[in-house]
């Protein structure tokens, strides 16, 4: 009797799978691949069932991974920052070229559509500074690539050219708003990594074990705190030659670059995490600690409001004191609604923020040693 030859299982090319699995978010990759390969009957079944999940697969994931105040943050002030509460005519509302403000919304849905996608499509729940460079690279790819396209519409469909960045407005873009992002997002990402850690609410902990958890938050301070003063300092420097390049600068502007500065200072001198003494015991250790925590948790609480205080104050100086000079309450109503939302997403940041420090300092509380 003439043995059969074993079944070979059908799968589909390789090219076609590793197209499908690009496509699919990493957090939902495995799941939807292996349906699709128990499905499996031909390449263009699979790419094309592959093709109608994957809208499917990035909504819901973007669902799961949307932070809402964080994305409306990141919207006012990317809508902000590309000049979008400068009105046309009015020169006197700023000293740098705006747009008009549907390019200004253009722009900035186009890069917090980036923003989103990037947090759809992230391989890991790690935060690095890779991963912030990455994202403030997207933010300037998705800028960039609406001027593209709205350049080409000034070309063929007789646009408007104001709707177009001017190279001062793009570059206060480059140095105002790209920081910041950096700064907001790698940050809220490092303190997500205090729920990641080692350490178990309820269980035992030997002090050794304790120690090398204390490293990891002294590593994630360190590295928080030369975000800090790196963009400080981009933004001191740049904001220095932006007032050497204009006859008139506004006074406000040696404020903001007299302040950063004084932040620097204080992040070099303060902001550091304590080392944690050698050889200490587990009690000792828990209570330092817990200490730190606490004292990292209401250091940084004040740096959200004044790294966005420039927004405030743009706002309030490009939108709500031009109209309320003009007689125009529709626009001072719309300006003092953008203060005021800016100022609620941002406490809502801030009340987040500290309930992921509270919820550290509760399984600290719980531990026992081993």
């Amino acid at each position: 009797m003439e043995r059969k030859a074993p079944k070979v299982e059908a799968r589909p090319p390789a090219l076609i799978d590793w197209t499908v699995r690009v496509l699919i978010p990493p957090a939902m990759r495995e799941a939807v691949v292996g349906d699709l390969w128990e499905r499996y009957r031909s390449p263009l079944q699979y790419f094309a069932e592959g093709m109608k999940i994957m809208p499917y697969a990035v909504v819901s994931q973007v669902r799961r991974s949307a932070n809402f105040p964080l994305l409306a943050t990141q919207a006012l002030m990317l809508f902000g920052c590309l000049g979008g509460f400068v009105r046309d005519d009015d020169v006197r509302s700023t000293v740098i070229d705006a747009p008009r403000w549907e390019g200004a919304a253009i722009a900035a849905i186009t890069a917090l559509f980036g923003l989103v996608l990037r947090d759809a499509y992230r391989g890991t729940e790690q935060w690095t500074v890779q991963r912030g460079v990455f994202d403030i690279v997207t933010v300037a790819a998705c800028v960039s690539i609406s001027q593209l396209v709205l350049a080409g519409l000034v070309a063929i469909a007789d646009l408007n050219p104001d709707w177009l960045l001017s190279w001062t407005r793009a570059l206060l873009f480059a140095i105002a708003a790209l920081p910041g992002l950096f700064v907001l997002r790698l940050v809220l990402g490092l303190d997500e990594d205090l729920r990641t850690s080692g350490v178990g609410a309820g269980s035992g902990l030997s002090a050794e074990a304790l120690v090398a958890d204390y490293r990891g938050f002294e590593h994630r301070v360190r590295v928080r705190n030369r975000v800090f003063v790196a963009a400080g300092l981009v933004i001191v420097i740049t904001g220095a030659a932006f007032l050497w390049h204009f006859v008139n600068p506004p006074p406000i502007g040696y404020v903001f670059v007299t302040g950063h500065l004084l932040v620097i200072a204080y992040i070099v001198a303060m902001g550091a995490a304590r080392v944690m003494p050698a050889g200490i015991g587990f009690a000792a250790a828990l209570g330092h600690y817990r200490i730190e925590l606490d004292r990292q948790r209401r250091l940084f609480r004040f740096m959200w409001w004044w790294f966005l205080l420039p927004l405030f104050l743009g706002i309030a100086m490009q939108a709500i004191a031009p109209s309320i000079r003009d007689g125009e309450a529709v626009r001072a109503a719309f300006g003092a609604a953008a203060v005021l939302l800016l100022a609620t997403f941002v406490a809502m940041l801030n009340r987040d923020r500290t309930r992921k420090f509270q919820a550290k300092l509760a399984t600290l509380a719980a531990l026992a040693e081993r």
